[in-house]
């Protein structure tokens, strides 16, 4: 492989002909040792450790096992020891990289940001101190996001997911993934009427955004939307419920078995969903009602038992506003 013969005749010609070959081969170099660290290096990869003298210098050196020794090439190393030097100085690299890099906990991210912008709201502080710990996490599986994050995050969902969807794809912000609210999101069982559990997730989040009194007041958001005849039968390890008829409330079903004279029911193809929106621009939906098209005495009853739960939770609805239909004229 080094182009030499093994069989060659002693001539005036040839024999200086092989001192030249020989002055082109170089022995591999291997690698230098020069800390402490790189001496327990070496046994961690299959590599000898050697001593070698150039020029009267004395040199510990690592080698590869399967080292050519000499190279028909001007080169340092053989392809053995090349590759060797190369993962090492690639591990190096990467070790001054994790040694530059500061890792801050939470508390100290908090304290650099106020000393840098110490106007900033708490909210403003939160969201930054968690963009920070995000990006420096490998996968968002390990982030562990605070609840304000998630309220937020779970707000802005609800209000319009397309833009929370852009938001999150295009990166302007590291926020829970869908997956993580819609999780949240369903934590509280969505069913037909004034649901208690929806009622004091709206109470907290008005607590959480610091609601003044004038935001407590507002009013009751009536819309009425058709919806798609189906029956869903669902299972929960309590009991088994099937949703998708017609349900406004008992007070509804035996107005409707007094006036028709006898008790059925019918499957649902409108919805009346009850939302209620502060002066303050706090909005959040809280009942809704499958119906079949409800009359104006239904809507009445619904209107007013809901009126009656928001008095109970502290909100104080002062006018009504509906869609607009016939049926509101009667109400």
């Amino acid at each position: 492989m080094f182009y030499i013969p093994h069989n060659f005749e002693y001539t005036l010609t040839s024999i200086p002909a092989i001192f030249r070959c020989m002055k082109l081969l170089h022995p591999c170099q291997g690698y230098e040792i020069k800390s402490q660290e790189e001496q327990s290096f070496s046994t961690s990869l299959k590599c000898s450790k050697e001593i070698c003298n150039t020029g009267g210098v004395s040199r510990h050196i690592l080698r590869h096992q399967d080292c050519r020794r000499f190279l028909p090439l001007r080169v340092n190393f053989c392809k053995k020891c090349l590759q060797f030097v190369h993962n090492k100085k690639k591990k190096q690299q990467s070790e001054d990289k994790k040694n530059s890099t500061v890792k801050l906990s939470k508390e100290e991210i908090l304290v650099q940001l106020k000393s840098i912008a110490p106007n900033l709201h708490d909210n403003q502080l939160t969201l930054i101190q968690s963009q920070i710990v995000a990006s420096n996490m490998k996968s968002k599986r390990e982030m562990r996001w605070d609840k304000d994050v998630i309220c937020m995050a779970l707000s802005l969902f609800n209000r319009n997911p397309a833009a929370y969807r852009d938001i999150t794809q295009n990166s302007w912000l590291n926020l829970p993934s869908e997956q993580l609210i819609k999780l949240y999101k369903n934590a509280v069982q969505q069913k037909p009427g004034i649901v208690p559990d929806m009622m004091l997730w709206m109470s907290n989040e008005a607590k959480r955004q610091k609601l003044v009194n004038e935001g407590y007041y507002g009013g009751i958001i009536l819309d009425e939307m058709a919806i798609q005849e189906d029956v869903q039968i669902v299972h929960t390890k309590m009991d088994t419920k099937i949703f998708g008829l017609s349900d406004s409330g008992q007070d509804v079903r035996r107005m409707q078995a007094l006036y028709d004279g006898k008790i059925e029911c019918q499957l649902a193809n409108h919805v009346q969903q009850f939302m209620f929106s502060g002066l303050s621009g706090f909005r959040w939906p809280f009942a809704n009602f499958p119906n079949v098209q409800a009359p104006p005495g239904e809507i009445f009853v619904t209107t007013w038992s809901c009126i009656d739960e928001l008095y109970k939770w502290g909100f104080k609805p002062i006018y009504c506003c509906m869609d607009g239909s016939a049926k509101a004229g009667h109400f």
